[in-house]
């Protein structure tokens, strides 16, 4: 943040503004509707994407080449852009890319965690323990189980990865064969 006010760069907040129920919205077309929810640019925005080559952000405007006609390249901060999409990029002929696989770990951590956490009743652990009191509760075992991935791409992997390492066989699905 302080470099952004050092150099007196837009923040993400200044130049996306548009609320989750509507990034949800824009993600599928077809977008009847949605232009009169979108949220109205400020001056201040506009003249921020009047000056932008790139745009690294979770949502854009409408009609971005008419906004930013000097914009070559968008970067979604995130595996999914399909809000973007509705912003007119391909007809301005803006590159649109994506950031699959940068929470892959942290996600997958996150899912291993919360297995773990039903597993071997750690809700009920820590409820017992708010009480003061001791019940045993240990859960099941998980080395030596089976579990399902479907879906091997970055995040999926992960997750497979790290239940390898509590000695749990992994079935996985995925779209297409490939060895390994």
């Amino acid at each position: 943040q302080a470099l952004h006010d050092r150099l007196g760069l837009p923040t993400a907040r200044e130049l996306d503004d548009e609320d989750h129920e509507l990034r949800t919205a824009r993600g599928t077309p077809p977008y009847d509707g949605l232009r009169e929810k979108a949220p109205e640019l400020t001056d201040e925005q506009r003249e921020m994407f009047a000056e932008v080559d790139i745009v690294v952000t979770l949502d854009l405007p409408f009609d971005i080449g008419g906004v930013a006609p000097n914009l070559k390249l968008v970067q979604g901060v995130g595996a999914g852009v399909g809000q973007l999409v509705s912003a007119g990029l391909a007809d301005s002929g803006i590159r649109l890319v994506n950031a699959v696989g940068v929470s892959a770990v942290s996600i997958s951590e996150f899912a291993v965690g919360r297995m773990l956490a039903f597993w071997k009743h750690f809700d009920a652990m820590g409820a017992a323990q708010a009480r003061h009191e001791w019940e045993s509760s240990y859960g099941r075992e998980v080395a030596g189980t089976t579990a399902t991935v479907l879906g091997l791409g970055a995040i999926g992997s992960n997750i497979a990865k790290r239940l390898q390492a509590f000695d749990v066989t992994v079935l996985a699905t995925r779209r297409s064969w490939k060895p390994g």
